[in-house]
């Protein structure tokens, strides 16, 4: 039996091949891009990182060459509290007021002014007093015995006595009172009292 086979149908039948052959090729492609979507991409684990100074950041800890502290990221520093002045503390223990016990924290010893603001002769001898304080290397204070705050009067009364004015109270390190120069004090007198409670 003898077939003959037309061109209209042989260009049918290339073109089912080819067709068979592009949606295989197709289906190839579609299958092997499934596969590569499904695989988790490596990631290479980022243990460390560099720190400020050398240091390394890891789990929350910022490690630098001098050790290990907990970081803070946008944190501000506290400030660190300064031990209290041992001086003042003393000065505060003695009884004396709380003005009077800070200048311990200036210098080791303290001139005390008391004064009556109403005299001539009492606001010449705070000058002196201060001149004197200055020259001494010593912290100055006055307290105006008249408008002076009453519980400090008092504290300074309990631990001294009676108050008059004008007077100059030198005070010595560990505030003890070293010398009372009751009435005027030039300045010379009161620097030297000063220098001589310092030793």
């Amino acid at each position: 039996m003898n077939l003959t086979v037309s061109p209209q149908i042989r260009l049918v039948a290339l073109a089912g091949f080819v067709a068979a052959l592009a949606l295989a090729a197709g289906m190839i492609l579609l299958n092997g891009q499934r596969h590569s979507a499904a695989a988790p991409a490596a990631v290479k684990p980022v243990h460390a990182r560099a720190g400020a100074r050398g240091g390394t950041f890891s789990g929350g800890k910022v490690s630098t060459p001098t050790g290990t502290r907990t970081a803070a990221p946008g944190a501000p520093a506290k400030p660190v509290a300064k031990p209290p002045n041992q001086a003042v503390l003393a000065a505060v223990r003695a009884g004396l007021p709380p003005r009077v016990a800070k200048a311990f924290g200036a210098h080791r010893t303290v001139v005390l002014s008391l004064y009556a603001p109403n005299s001539q002769v009492d606001q010449l001898a705070v000058h002196e007093a201060s001149t004197g304080a200055a020259l001494g290397k010593a912290t100055f204070v006055r307290i105006d015995v008249t408008r002076g705050r009453e519980k400090e009067l008092r504290m300074l009364a309990s631990n001294l006595g009676a108050l008059e004015a004008p007077a100059v109270l030198v005070f010595e390190p560990g505030a003890a009172l070293f010398v009372r120069l009751t009435g005027f004090a030039d300045h010379e007198l009161v620097a030297q009292a000063a220098l001589n409670a310092a030793s």
